[in-house]
């Protein structure tokens, strides 16, 4: 994988039946290589999903360098979701776990009017946090994909109408709720306008974009991402 798409690095980890399982494993190599990258006066972000609530999870209960820098969402969290998989929740606590400052973001991942959205994105804790993106140095995302194990499944009735919907687009996976197609490029859809995240563009640019998924069905999501990412590919 390394080779042949010219990744960092590539953790790959023992499969199994039981997803959850999986998803822990995972979020034990991801928090591996973030506490070996982490550094004093980074910016570091996260999204928000059950891959990244294991690794937040397995940070609060493991030695972690302790160090000075900034955490923050990469993109709003649904209005309906449980509290301990919001991202401002996960944020919290992986800046907890490495002594750092976590920075909250107050917006919907998707609004439900373009009106709504342009009026976040003039409003000063959003223009808090897109500051912190321009500086970010680690990025720490779920990968999705338009499917029953989307995190658009937590958005309730329109998450499963976008399922729907992506589906006829060539649409095979999603990154911050940017949707992309096989390639990595990205699909513009319904709600395009209407997204509260961070650009796939920012997130290719850092030293570690740090990417994690699990299930067969996200394979061709994570081979998009990689098409997306890669400088071999690009």
């Amino acid at each position: 994988m390394e080779k042949r798409f010219g990744l960092k690095e590539c953790f790959i980890v023992p499969r199994s039946y039981d997803l959850l399982a999986v998803k822990q494993t995972m979020g034990r190599a991801g928090l591996q290589l973030l506490r070996r990258v982490v550094a004093n006066n980074q910016v570091i972000g996260l999204a928000w999903g059950t891959s990244i609530r294991e690794l937040t999870r397995h940070a609060q209960n493991s030695k972690v360098p302790q160090i000075d820098a900034d955490f923050v969402p990469l993109d709003g969290g649904p209005e309906n979701i449980d509290s301990e998989l919001h991202v401002n929740t996960l944020c919290y606590e992986l800046a907890r776990a490495f002594g750092g400052r976590c920075h909250y973001i107050y917006a919907p991942v998707i609004t439900r009017t373009a009106e709504i959205h342009n009026a976040i994105v003039q409003d000063a804790n959003y223009e808090k946090i897109s500051d912190f993106w321009k500086k970010l140095d680690i990025g720490l995302v779920g990968i999705g994909a338009p499917v029953k194990s989307s995190n658009l499944v937590w958005m309730g009735e329109f998450g499963r109408q976008a399922i729907k919907s992506l589906s006829r687009t060539g649409t095979v996976g999603e990154i911050c709720s940017v949707f992309y197609d096989k390639n990595g490029r990205e699909v513009k859809t319904d709600f395009s306008d209407r997204i509260i995240g961070v650009d796939l563009d920012t997130l290719r640019g850092l030293n570690y974009s740090i990417g994690m998924a699990a299930s067969r069905e996200k394979v061709p999501a994570n081979y998009g991402r990689v098409r997306r990412f890669s400088r071999l590919c690009s």
